[in-house]
């Protein structure tokens, strides 16, 4: 998706031009288990976002992020299970940042770091 960002006086900040995302998913049969494995992957792409309309160097690079599932579904308990992990390639990024220009006092730059690696497990019963 691409965002018109609209500004003639400088660059605009806080969120990127480009972004995109994709998902691929497979359901296997599994007689042997009575039920259904199903692999998941994802991609999420987020061009460059500036911070300052100045201080270019303070700019996030563009990053894809990754996250994968795995989830067994059982059709005789009527029930899922599902192993998953975000962030699978460890990216280190901000998820937003405030940028102190020089001349304000700000001894520091200050922003919100995203979560690292996660692995998760859900449980779900269908009644």
């Amino acid at each position: 998706v691409y965002t018109d960002r609209g500004s003639a006086t400088g660059r605009p900040i806080g969120f990127p031009d480009w972004t995109a995302s994709g998902g691929i998913q497979y359901v296997a049969e599994v007689p042997e288990l009575n039920g259904s494995l199903t692999p998941r992957f994802d991609w999420f792409y987020v061009s460059s976002i500036a911070y300052s309309t100045d201080y270019t160097h303070l700019d996030d690079p563009p990053r894809s992020t990754f996250n994968g599932r795995l989830t067994y579904k059982n059709d005789d308990w009527a029930m899922d299970i599902a192993v998953g992990v975000t962030n699978l390639t460890n990216e280190k990024y901000f998820r937003q940042k405030t940028v102190f220009i020089q001349g304000l006092g700000a001894s520091a730059n200050i922003g919100q770091p995203a979560p690292p690696r996660e692995w998760y497990l859900s449980v779900a019963k269908r009644f």
